[in-house]
């Protein structure tokens, strides 16, 4: 919903002639001098989130919290604190623009790991207050997800944004399934049996 407040960057006219355009063609994406450098973010992004998600569930069964417990946390406090973040990127975007966001976004994962190592190190965390860092730790993502957001809509080249994008996404597909996989064996390695 946030991203309804971006202007789209091609005018109607321009890709009403893109839509009459010729094939597409990967090796256009693959030619430009940054492909490699939205590569790496797009994969990198995508991955460390899928690593993070994969051990999150087993974590908490095994600091005691029941299937019903890790539900809501991860559906109710993680969805509210993805919302509120969602919107609050937005406004600030508008507000002081993307490379600020960025900046402000690191300044997020320095909190959002006081979160997570607050969550760790607990000795015997409640449901409340597990509930509460992770919401912290999530709001503190979500300015770079807003950003990666932001960036990815000036990424693909105006003649021929589809297979752009399609190109990106894929990265990121791969990102998150490199990512996961690296998640599940850490978690397996770390002796995580759910």
């Amino acid at each position: 919903l946030p991203m309804l407040l971006v202007r789209e960057r091609v005018p109607m006219t321009q890709r009403q002639s893109l839509w009459q355009g010729g094939r597409p063609n990967l090796k256009l994406f693959f030619r430009r001098p940054e492909w490699m450098q939205i590569a790496f973010l797009v994969f990198v992004f995508g991955g460390t989130q899928a690593a993070v998600q994969g051990i999150t569930g087993p974590y908490l069964i095994d600091r005691g919290f029941s299937v019903a417990d890790v539900g809501l946390l991860l559906g109710t406090f993680l969805t509210a604190s993805i919302v509120c973040g969602a919107f609050l990127s937005a406004f600030l975007a508008r507000l002081i623009g993307l490379r600020q966001l960025l900046w402000l976004a690191a300044l997020c994962q320095v909190i959002g790991a006081g979160a997570l190592y607050l969550l760790l190190s607990a000795a015997t965390a409640s449901l409340t207050l597990a509930g509460m860092l992770l919401f912290v730790l999530s709001l503190g993502m979500m300015p770079l997800v807003y950003a990666m957001s932001l960036a990815r809509l000036n990424w693909p080249s105006p003649a021929q944004a589809g297979t752009d994008n399609a190109v990106i996404a894929t990265l990121g597909a791969m990102g998150a399934a490199a990512g996961g996989a690296l998640g599940s064996g850490g978690a397996e390695h770390l002796g995580y049996g759910w």
